[in-house]
């Protein structure tokens, strides 16, 4: 099957949307819970209404967030490749969760495409099989909306048409090659810069190294087409900036840094002058949970945090087949591309040092570590030993692989933690969708209140949204909202975890109960400073 590309290309994206679809139908469609992920489906939910940007809203203090920006505009402060997938599965199927399952069936066509030019066609079958069950069926890039699974496809994009261009120029794999490079832009911009910069050093090698033919060949057939796909997404990038930030060269991220973060995306740099928070649960954030250990005042505490952050992204894209690199590594090394592929890797995952990092932030390189690990299978399958030869151990470790998948399964369908945030507020939710008419919630953070666990987030369209979830500001303020919705009925929300109560994971005591302004004399912690 391996000697037939576009049919197991087509077959492994087919699975990684119908597997993770079907699992749905036991466990019902990701929900919500995470601060990125809000901000992803406010992005979807904009795109899908046909704008780039929503304005600002009249009453905006009330409705700031975690990675949402409000002025100039009203928008997600992420890369907007994400929310286009995901609004794409709300336009065309429904709901953004088809869009979770468009980025993963396109990132296990694209890295098997990619793995059909650096392998032989079974290996790449395999390594094919390896990413759609590593990534494409359970874990977090298929069944939440933090996203992963789209940068993974752009990254195998690039490094396809890249080995591909090595071989031979063609302005076919040139618009391929921009596509990726624009994807990555659009998805992990600092981590798919690196890798285009490696992708270009490469071309660069063999347009030196090679002959005349081959150069004139290059700037005839690959430039040309690289340069219209890369300047229509420059183009494309502006327009999206200018309407967003209200310059062509701003993105919404630097303007949610700037407004409310004082560290830098780099953890060498010190720490800037502390923002203007109009809300304690905000200060916290940024104050407290994301302050971190200097490298140079505090090296030793850094130095651990760095080490488990590794162990962290090797165990996650290496799984259970992670001790295959260590073993294979000798054999493997032999092979030019593959010494290639560790160096990329290294350099990325290396680079991590320098910024938080979970694992999606460095999905631009997960078609290079499938390849490693698939070379390494290769090289242990040609070893011979007395007790057991290499194809044994191969096998072997495919079974743990196998069984390890099954694991997975087995916890996805038993969730690990039944009565987390997503859950509570899911059911919050689902009441509120129940009871008649349209609703304003008053969120109210207690003592012991889980800083992520956040509540205050609203669709593109505020106004026509069914549910508005707005912040506690105080009597006074809270009366000025009541009276721009009208008719609405409104509710406080009280969250926190009360000191001396055992909870489970995630979980607090939550209560929602109508609120009045008039009985409210409250001055909590969220009023504006």
């Amino acid at each position: 099957m391996g000697d037939h590309p576009t049919l197991c290309g087509l077959s492994l994206a087919a699975l990684a949307f119908i597997v993770p679809t079907t699992l749905d139908l036991f466990t019902g469609k990701p929900v919500s819970g995470g601060q990125d992920e809000a901000s992803y489906l406010l992005a979807a939910d904009t795109f899908a209404e046909g704008r780039l940007a929503n304005p600002t809203h009249r009453y905006w203090q009330h409705f700031e967030t975690f990675h949402v920006i409000h002025q100039p505009t009203y928008v997600s402060k992420f890369p907007p490749m994400q929310g286009l997938f995901l609004a794409a599965g709300q336009v065309f199927g429904g709901h953004p969760a088809v869009g979770i399952r468009l980025g993963t069936a396109f990132m296990c066509a694209a890295i098997f495409w990619m793995l059909f030019v650096w392998l032989p066609p079974r290996w790449a079958l395999l390594g094919g099989v390896l990413a759609l069950g590593q990534f494409g069926l359970l874990g977090y890039w298929a069944h939440t909306y933090w996203g992963g699974a789209v940068a993974a496809g752009g990254g195998a994009l690039a490094l396809g048409s890249t080995r591909r261009l090595v071989d031979a120029p063609s302005g076919r794999t040139g618009i391929v090659l921009g596509l990726g490079f624009g994807i990555l832009a659009n998805s992990r911009p600092f981590e798919g810069l690196i890798l285009a910069l490696f992708c270009l050093a490469v071309l660069a090698r063999a347009s030196r190294k090679g002959d005349p033919e081959y150069r004139r060949a290059t700037l005839r057939r690959v430039v040309p087409p690289v340069a219209i796909v890369l300047s229509t997404f420059a183009v494309a990038m502006g327009v999206y900036f200018w309407q967003t930030t209200g310059s062509p060269v701003k993105m919404p991220y630097q303007v949610y840094q700037e407004t409310y973060s004082p560290y830098s995306l780099f953890q060498l740099s010190e720490p800037g002058p502390v923002p203007e928070y109009r809300h304690d649960v905000m200060r916290n954030l940024y104050i407290m949970w994301e302050s971190r250990p200097s490298p140079f005042k505090q090296p030793l505490t850094y130095a651990i945090d760095e080490a488990w952050k590794l162990a962290w992204l090797y165990a996650f894209y290496f799984g259970v087949l992670g001790i295959l690199p260590i073993l294979g590594l000798r054999r493997a090394w032999q092979n030019p591309w593959v010494r290639f592929a560790i160096v990329v890797v290294v350099s990325i995952m290396s680079l991590s040092l320098l910024t938080f990092a979970f694992p999606h932030y460095i999905s631009p390189v997960t078609g290079l570590i499938i390849f490693i690990v698939v070379e390494a299978i290769r090289g242990l399958s040609q070893i011979r030993w007395k007790w057991m030869d290499g194809i044994k151990l191969a096998a072997l470790t495919l079974v743990l692989f196998a069984v390890g998948l099954a694991i997975r399964l087995e916890l996805h369908l038993r969730p690990l933690f039944p009565s987390g945030f997503k859950i509570q507020q899911a059911e919050v939710i689902r009441s509120l969708e129940d009871a008649p008419g349209e609703h304003l919630v008053f969120v109210r953070y207690l003592d012991g209140h889980i800083v992520h666990n956040e509540w205050v987030y609203n669709r593109a369209d505020i106004d026509a949204s069914g549910i508005v979830w707005a912040r506690d500001m105080g009597p006074a303020r809270n009366a000025e909202l009541v009276s721009y919705f009208g008719t609405r009925k409104v509710w406080l929300l009280e969250s926190g975890r009360p000191e001396g109560q055992t909870l489970p994971f995630k979980q607090e005591v939550i209560r929602l109960e109508p609120y009045s302004v008039g009985a409210d004399s409250h001055n909590d912690k969220d009023q504006e400073h």
